[in-house]
């Protein structure tokens, strides 16, 4: 066996143990200078053996040639690259050596100097470029030595954004680097060299963290863009400025800087880590940088702080904080929820510090210099550098220092020192991007400084070198815009590419196509909104056209001087596969997880109208191409050519009809007159969205029998108006088992389900796959037709997790189903997330009495319905003891605090309220960590129920949304806060706000914030209301005085006494008034300006 031993002076021992002798060592003694070997070199070292005397004439003719090819990698490690260079070029068998071992380079002292491609460390380069990079890493070495370097080439940057701010970030490895230009979303990948400056990766991205995984092209095979491999989105409530990513973990510091987000974006599961208030309790506190290391499943934070005696002084005390990881991030079993959006689910809970590490001022008696041995065990944790004491000098060294985590103590030493009398700052990111400096014009007779650190060894080098000239561009500035050099490209390429085509690859130029032709495909998605509609729109069809017309009729690829030499035919599926991917797919819209609504159709008109343009049998044709490559294909498709008959209303949801060109509004294929055409496509689609008509029962009576092996998301619309009774009654029929009409077997992958002004089938309990369900002005045609029947068959799908009920009224039924009728509680096993939107809150009190929830985790009623029914309809009102005793009102005792928010007044009146959880003290999260959400607003109002007055619906202002948040079981909360969210300050109805609070009889604490003050002797009457209430804030209020004097005197004459009243901001009159007059009412008065 063998093993090595390092001596002081950098000599290095090769010691083997032949088994056949047990005495017999051979030690090969190698210089740290010399790669030179012969006898004298080598010693015997033999205890009464034999074999010394042979061993000993074996070692006379040893050298590195005749040794076992294996352990000259161990001899020469620790060479430098120049030394094993030269070995290399001694002999074919060291060059072939050279080519193929990648650990004859792996530890050469200076292996970071290798000029490694972008994306590749020396563990995954090409093994034969190994030597090749060798060979220009002391090429560069011994240019940087010269006085003054001549660059042999130079890319010139020339960017048609004149005059806007770029943002220039170096690419770790080569020549690559991000463009960002500044206050738009465009930010591409590109090469500094010439012949690919058309090159680029479009990313496309918003403000949201985008984690890439990309594979760069090999660099020796000519210009191509990288590609795309993996795309996560990841929604952070507040801007990072400190990231790491790795394959399923996200460490940020975020602009509330005593946070840290943790995260498995894999498993959709997220810490907010808050610092404890003792570590933090200054103002000037902030994180400044932090790391991760899973081995020992620690957090290492650094933090800096003002110094509390001189905190104007500019100087910062540095600190790290070593905190554990929550066992759930790295440890958790469960698989990722398809049923719901990529949103991550957050939750708040205090960072568990176990270690703390203060960097010391140097000199340090306490820090000795890093042993040659570290401990067993230690774990390095991160280098510091060592704190200065105040001096008006420059500080010209710097004291590196490395600190290590062993046996759950924390051990700290001195490294180095660096000469920094000439290091510039260098800004960098934790990822190993860095700025690029000096884009501004240099006169090319001027010598340029650089200094240049090298972070792996600390070593810092200077040159000089002379800026090239730039050709054909005189003394222009670097900046401007030149034509030559316009990387603005369209769908079809500018005419630069013809000047180039005959020196590419076809698989370049296919790369330049499917380059091309994606451009636009993210942007688009952040561009679909309502004040843009009519311009995505045009944008799509005029896409669509030309992608159809350049592929499929013409077949060529780019221009015409490509056509020779690349067509439709020849481009591989992969390609045809992306071109498709974003031009005729659908975004799959699933139930986010934090979010009131569910995203419906009005968020993807832009998209689903493509599907429908311009489809014939050649595109049809060219997209089955794709099969067998699991690339998800989402489908858009209408049942009939023939939308309806003349003068009948437009259904909001007949999204192709809203064309402008009459030409356009007949789709070339539907589910009516080209089903089996369609049928291998809708076998291999992810998604797909129709509309369910009573014609296309007529024309299919039968059913579609469609295939769906790979079906995970399903929308249906019902758009039923037939003028015959015996097709609107076949369709009414075959409704009812809606998957038996569409498929052939029910889909076993479906995991998503939206249903649109449709009946709810009977057979969606065959599809137990299902995850998400989304129902929307859909009917309950089972049982008695109430909501209670719909809640039944959803009880039976054993997965189900989100669900979604928007405009289900049984007020939609006939008068004859409004009688009661008892019925077992649905059991929601697996139910974590329900919406209710545009529903009569009464009944959302039936529905949340009739059902059982155990692992709920979210509840959210959005722009509740609410009305003054008609005396027929009183008993339908329950009493707000039903909701005492369910999971509902079990699940709102988890709450800490109810925040009320109200805006507007009169029609425009809107309340919204938030259950928050105990951990909650950001404001920033509490759209992500509400437990329970309720809004009513007079605008989102649905249609009149059947049998209520149209003079009666309208409900004045917020006194009917109070006496609905009573029937909500609150009566264990402990906090309640009212919020005015207008510039005019809010009045509380007093009767109506009374009957709440009258409903809250633990509450212990109320705010207000931005409310008028006066009737709250009205609102809290002693004793009857809140007994137990011992504290009132007033944040921003206004009122008079003496009236509120005359509520805590009447608290406390009623045997209820305010014991605390915080006033924040309040504005009390008349200006004389003195506050001092209300500690007589209470037991503490805390003012705070």
């Amino acid at each position: 066996m063998n093993f090595e031993v390092e001596h002081e002076d950098g000599s290095r021992r090769i010691i083997m143990i032949f088994p056949a002798s047990r005495f017999l060592v051979i030690q090969l003694l190698v210089p740290a200078h010399s790669l030179s070997y012969s006898s004298e070199l080598c010693n015997m070292v033999s205890t009464s053996s034999p074999l010394s005397s042979f061993a000993y004439e074996m070692m006379r003719s040893l050298n590195l040639l005749t040794l076992p090819i294996e352990l000259i990698p161990l001899i020469v490690r620790g060479a430098s690259l120049r030394e094993l260079y030269n070995l290399t070029r001694t002999c074919s068998q060291l060059y072939h050596l050279g080519r193929t071992s990648r650990q004859f380079w792996m530890y050469a002292s200076d292996q970071d100097d290798l000029p490694l491609p972008t994306g590749h460390t020396i563990e995954t380069v090409p093994v034969d470029q190994l030597i090749y990079l060798a060979a220009r890493a002391i090429s560069i070495s011994d240019a940087m030595n010269q006085p003054v370097m001549k660059p042999k080439r130079s890319f010139v940057y020339a960017s048609k954004f004149y005059g806007q701010t770029i943002n220039m970030l170096g690419l770790p490895g080569n020549s690559w680097y991000i463009e960002h230009i500044k206050n738009t979303s465009r930010i591409r990948i590109k090469r500094a060299e010439s012949g690919w400056n058309y090159i680029y990766l479009d990313l496309g991205i918003s403000k949201t963290v985008h984690a890439f995984k990309l594979l760069f092209p090999d660099e020796r095979k000519g210009p191509a863009p990288p590609i795309i491999l993996n795309r996560q989105e990841i929604a952070l409530s507040d801007r990072p400025f400190d990231l790491t990513l790795d394959d399923e973990i996200l460490l940020a510091a975020t602009s509330n800087r005593r946070n840290v987000r943790l995260a498995n974006y894999v498993q959709k599961l997220g810490f907010i880590l808050r610092f404890p208030d003792r570590l933090a309790s200054s103002r000037g506190f902030w994180i400044s940088s932090l790391s991760i290391n899973k081995q020992i499943r620690k957090i290492i934070i650094r933090t800096a702080n003002a110094p509390t005696e001189s905190p104007e002084s500019g100087r910062l005390i540095h600190k790290f904080h070593i905190a554990n990881i929550p066992l759930d991030i790295l440890d958790s079993d469960d698989s990722p929820d398809v049923s719901q959006s990529s949103e991550i689910d957050w939750s708040e809970r205090e960072l568990e510090v176990t270690h703390a590490f203060d960097v010391p001022v140097w000199p340090s008696p306490n820090i000795v210099q890093l042993p040659r041995h570290l401990p067993t065990g230690a774990v390095h944790l991160a280098d510091f550098n060592f704190s200065e004491e105040d001096t008006l000098e420059d500080i010209t060294t710097t004291h590196l220092g490395s600190l290590f985590l062993c046996e759950d103590r924390l051990l700290a030493f001195h490294v180095r020192d660096l000469d920094s009398s000439g290091v510039d700052h260098f800004a960098r990111s934790a990822g190993g991007a860095s700025i690029v400096t000096g884009t501004y014009f240099r006169d090319s007779s001027k010598i340029v400084d650089l200094t240049i650190l090298n972070a792996a060894r600390t070593r810092v080098r200077s040159c000089h070198l002379t800026p090239p000239v730039a050709r054909g561009q005189g003394n222009r500035s670097l900046n401007a815009p030149a034509s030559l050099y316009n990387n603005a490209m369209d769908v079809v390429p500018s005419t630069s590419t013809e000047l180039i085509a005959s020196s590419l690859s076809e698989e370049q130029l296919i790369q330049i196509l499917a380059s091309k032709i994606e451009k636009r495909a993210y942007q688009i998605a952040d561009e679909s909104g309502s004040d843009n509609y009519e311009r995505s729109q045009e944008y799509m069809e005029t896409t669509l056209s030309r992608v159809r017309d350049t592929l499929n009729r013409t077949r060529a690829t780019v221009n015409s001087t490509l056509n020779e030499r690349v067509y439709i035919d020849r481009i591989p599926n992969e390609i045809l596969g992306k071109i498709f991917g974003h031009y005729v797919a659908l975004r799959e819209v699933d139930m986010k997880p934090r979010t009131t609504d569910v995203d419906g159709p009005s968020k993807w008109f832009q998209i689903l109208y493509v599907c429908h343009l311009a489809w014939d049998m050649a595109d049809v044709a060219l997209v089955l191409e794709c099969r067998g490559l699991g690339l998800p294909l989402h489908l858009s498709i209408p049942p009939i050519v023939k939308r309806r008959p003349d003068g009948l209303p437009h259904n909001p949801y007949a999204y192709y009809m809203e064309y402008t060109n009459p030409d356009v509004r007949i789709p070339a294929m539907t589910f009516g007159t080209h089903a089996k055409e369609l049928l291998p496509m809708v076998a291999r689609c992810a998604s797909l969205h129709l509309m369910y008509e009573d014609e296309l029962v007529k024309i299919h009576p039968d059913g579609l029998g469609l295939m769906s092996e790979k079906l995970r998301s399903l929308d249906v619309y019902s758009n039923n108006f037939s003028s015959h009774p015996e097709v609107a009654n076949l369709a009414y029929q075959k409704s009812r088992t809606l998957f038996g009409f569409l498929f052939k077997e029910p889909p076993t992958q479906l995991a998503t389900l939206r249903l649109y002004s449709t009946v709810v089938p009977d057979d969606i309990v065959t599809v137990p796959s299902l995850k998400a369900v989304h129902l929307d002005r859909c009917r309950h045609a089972t049982g008695t037709g109430k909501v209670n029947s719909t809640l039944q068959l959803l009880s039976r799908l054993p997965n189900l997790r989100g669900l979604n009920l928007t405009s289900c009224s049984s007020l939609h039924d006939t008068r004859d189903l409004l009688a009661a009728t008892e019925q077992p509680k649905c059991d929601l096993k697996e139910l974590r997330i329900l919406s209710i939107n545009k529903m009569w809150f009464p009944e959302i009190a039936r529905i949340l009495s009739a059902i059982t929830f155990p692992l709920i985790r979210q509840v959210n009623l959005v722009d509740l319905v609410v009305f003054r029914l008609p005396e027929i309809l009183a008993p339908e009102m329950p009493p707000p003891e039903e909701l005492k005793n369910t999971d509902f009102a079990r699940f709102l005792r988890k709450g800490s605090e109810f925040v009320i928010l109200l805006y507007g007044d009169g029609v425009k009146a809107r309340l919204t309220a938030r259950l928050m959880p105990p951990t909650t003290t950001s404001e920033a999260v509490i759209d992500n960590l509400a437990l329970f959400q309720v809004s009513f607003g007079h605008d989102k109002m649905m249609n009149i129920p059947m049998g209520a007055p149209e003079e009666e619906a309208l409900p004045p202002e917020f006194a009917v949304f109070f006496d609905c948040l009573k029937l909500i079981p609150l009566h264990d909360l402990p906090k309640v806060t009212f919020v005015g969210h207008d510039k005019d300050k809010k009045t509380l109805p007093s009767a109506a706000t009374r009957g709440f609070l009258l409903a809250c009889s633990s509450l212990r604490s109320i705010t207000l914030k931005n409310c008028t003050i006066d009737n709250l002797e009205d609102i809290l009457p002693a004793p009857s209301s809140c007994p137990t209430l011992s504290t009132v804030t007033l944040d921003g209020c206004s009122g008079t005085g003496y009236m509120l004097q005359d509520f805590l005197k009447s608290r406390k004459d009623g045997g209820c006494p305010i014991e605390t009243i915080e006033l924040r901001n309040v504005e009390l009159s008349p200006a004389e008034y003195d506050i001092d007059l209300l500690r007589q009412h209470v037991s503490e008065l805390v003012l705070v300006k």
